[in-house]
């Protein structure tokens, strides 16, 4: 409702107008006592007119800059549209831009298109005015408004940047960043191949590895624009992972690994150093361009009771500016001392004695017998002279003494030098020397037998061992191994070590006893003496004396192979019908080694002999029956008893040769052959050289039969044929025939 200006009475209202369809007009008066008369009066004006927004439609977004507005408007009755405004207004209903327009008619469909030059909320609607006859009317719609967004977010890692100085694999870094978006929706983030969700504007984190070096930030706005931003950075150093044993025993050898990857275009060299209980060592570097790995092995030091370790790697990289050195991630290691005793406290054997017979091979009774075995004990690191144990004891009355140690080796590795004397009542005092013996945890317990001869068959002989240079070896070990007939092994009964002037003192039982003598020094085999029967050359005056030469060995040292800490070779007799192997382990240790020999035919499942020993060293007899006849033969050589690694394997052949197959006749059949066919050509003088040449072709092919070998026969023969092509060939040039 509208109110006029008022008048005084009964001055009438002038220039009133009312819009189209029903209008009720009041006047109201009043008296100067204050009295209100008023009266009404009701009409209906057919005139009107409309604004009808049609698009865009309220509340719409859109992220197109260019908008089309477009406004209808009619009129009823006489009244004729006169003109038309669009308004378009900031969100705080400050006037952005309008567009004007004449009209006419009573009808109007009208567009209008605004480019906007912000992104934002703004309002909008039409003014659309009528006449007829001096009868103004007009008409809003009913205010809209539109989002405008053209524009993506807006994103910027800050962090990381494009080059880091230092890292670790594992560490956790900042991913940080900024968002330009008045209307984000939704923010995540991109690493190793994985979305991550994230509020728009918060920062996140990311886990440093060494394989992905880039991280993506997107985001969204509320009408679907997307936004983001990549970085791609790089470690001047990163530190990948080291590897170590974390728990160690003392003295033991431990192998440290550091992995790192640096940016070599930026610098020209990397060093590594470890430093391990106050105690600086370089680092061994491997190829590697941008990754390296370096590696040093430290012995763990001597500790009398268990004691931690801190260690750490330092990085140094240098380039035209300078060294750059960086500190890795401390590390701490437990070092474990070493405790072995007479298997009182402890229960891991060590080394496990068995004091026996020699002749017999049976336990001896320690008690009746009073026995003795002392020994003593040095074990030290690889490499090193600080033994790390020295354990002296004297066993009485125990015919199978044992060593025990604490803890278990794990994967360190020692060597042991070991003395033992043993006897017994009416035994010879013997000796077993061990010198530098790897010991690990596969080759615990050392089984240790101890074969101790009556004294009233021992003989004690003085041995002495010349090298190639005539020169006396001391402190080398003689390794006395008898033959057990019944079991065709050689076994060790007794090792002994020459002294400062190279000799030793055996004990032999000079009764036809069969013997194999093995020198080794520091796990090299000097010379190797099988079946040997000793002799005393005076026994009455103790003159009783053993003289190796190197020259003298029987096995040549070139048929030694070696693999690991295990010398063998294996040597077949084709007319003693025996495979013979001979081994020592080159550090002394105690190994299971055995033959296999089987027969060579298409099912090769026929076992003609199988030995085993487990012993430091021996002698291994396979004797091929003679039920086997001419046969080939397939030997294996095995180390070990559970499992068992093959080492070698070879094929050996026995045939019967001419000799054995006509013996002393063949002579004979040679004479005959050579009278016989030359003679069916008596007529002919030149048949008769030819006969000769067949005659001679035969006899020979006899020998090759016989010796497998047509070397030195064959020349003969030749020179031979061609004597007799002369002969022939000056017999027919004088046509003599």
């Amino acid at each position: 409702a509208t109110n006029s200006t008022p008048v005084v009475a009964g001055v009438n209202f002038t220039g009133l107008a009312s819009g189209g369809g029903s209008s009720t007009w009041t006047t109201y008066c009043n008296d100067s006592s204050n009295t209100l008369a008023s009266d009404s009066v009701t009409f209906f004006v057919d005139l009107d007119i409309e604004t009808h927004l049609k698009a865009p439609v309220n509340d719409t977004n859109t992220t197109n800059a260019l908008v089309e507005f477009e406004v209808n408007a009619s009129t009823t009755g006489s009244l004729r549209l006169e003109n038309q405004t669009i308004y378009i207004y900031y969100s705080n209903s400050t006037l952005l831009t309008s567009n004007y327009s004449g009209l006419s008619g009573q009808t109007s469909s009208r567009k209008f298109n605004h480019t906007f030059a912000q992104d934002g909320n703004y309002i909008w609607n039409a003014l659309t005015k009528g006449n007829s006859s001096g009868v103004y009317l007009e008409d809003w719609d009913v205010n809209r408004t539109i989002f405008i967004d053209t524009t993506s977010p807006i994103i910027d890692i800050t962090f990381p940047t494009k080059q880091i100085e230092f890292a670790k694999v594992g560490d956790v870094i900042d991913l940080n960043y900024t968002i330009t978006e008045t209307n984000p929706s939704s923010c995540y983030y991109v690493f190793n191949g994985t979305n991550h969700t994230i509020s728009c504007g918060t920062n996140a984190t990311i886990v440093v590895d060494d394989k992905n070096f880039t991280a993506q930030v997107w985001a969204n706005d509320t009408l679907g624009n997307i936004g983001f931003d990549s970085q791609t950075w790089a470690f001047s150093l990163l530190e990948v992972d080291q590897t170590f044993s974390t728990n160690i025993l003392e003295g033991s050898i431990n192998e440290f690994r550091l992995n790192v990857s640096y940016l070599s275009s930026n610098f020209s060299n990397i060093q590594a150093f470890i430093h391990y209980n106050n105690t600086m060592y370089e680092g061994v570097q491997s190829a590697g361009t941008d990754s390296v790995e370096f590696s040093r092995n430290i012995s763990a030091s001597v500790v009398a009771a268990k004691n931690n370790v801190s260690f750490y790697w330092e990085v140094k990289l240098t380039n035209a500016t300078g060294v750059f050195p960086f500190n890795m991630t401390s590390q701490n290691q437990s070092v474990n001392n070493i405790n072995v005793d007479l298997c009182t406290s402890h229960s891991i054997l060590f080394i496990n004695y068995s004091l026996k017979d020699e002749e017999t091979q049976a336990f001896l009774n320690g008690t009746a017998g009073n026995s003795s075995v002392q020994f003593s004990l040095q074990m030290y690191p690889i490499g090193s002279n600080e033994a790390v144990i020295n354990l002296s004891s004297n066993f009485s009355n125990n015919n199978n003494p044992k060593v025990c140690v604490e803890n278990d080796l794990g994967d360190a590795s020692y060597t042991i030098d070991l003395v033992t004397s043993y006897t017994a009542v009416d035994y010879a005092i013997e000796h077993n020397f061990i010198q530098n013996a790897t010991i690990t945890n596969s080759s615990l317990p050392q089984n240790i037998d101890l074969l101790d001869l009556k004294s009233a068959d021992s003989t004690e002989f003085l041995i002495t061992f010349k090298d190639e240079s005539f020169l006396l070896i001391p402190d080398a070990l003689i390794d006395i191994q008898r033959k057990y007939l019944d079991e065709g092994v050689f076994k060790t009964v007794e090792i002994q070590k020459t002294d400062e002037t190279g000799n030793a003192v055996g004990h032999f039982d000079t009764d036809g006893v069969l013997y194999t003598i093995i020198v080794t020094k520091f796990g090299e085999i000097l010379g190797i003496f099988n079946n040997i029967a000793v002799i005393c050359q005076d026994a009455i005056i103790g003159d009783c004396d053993i003289n190796l030469k190197a020259q003298g060995t029987i096995t040549p040292l070139d048929d030694i192979e070696d693999i690991g800490n295990l010398s063998y070779t294996m040597v077949f007799d084709k007319d003693a019908r025996t495979v013979t192997t001979i081994f020592s382990t080159t550090d002394g240790s105690i190994k299971t080694v055995s033959i296999n020999t089987t027969k060579y035919d298409r099912f090769s499942n026929e076992t003609v002999c199988s030995q085993q020993l487990t012993a430091s060293s021996g002698t291994l007899v396979c004797t091929i029956p003679a039920s086997f006849g001419n046969a080939t033969i397939i030997s294996s050589l095995f180390i070990g008893s559970s499992p068992m690694t093959q080492l070698i394997q070879k094929v050996f052949t026995i045939q019967a040769n001419v000799y054995q197959q006509f013996g002393d006749d063949m002579g004979a059949l040679v004479i005959i052959m050579m009278l016989t066919i030359p003679f069916m050509a008596i007529t002919s003088t030149i048949g008769f050289l030819i006969s000769i040449v067949i005659g001679l072709v035969m006899a020979s092919l006899l020998m090759v039969f016989s010796t497998s070998t047509i070397i030195g026969i064959g020349s003969s023969l030749v020179w031979l044929i061609i004597a007799v092509g002369i002969l022939i060939y000056k017999i027919a040039r004088r046509g003599t025939l």
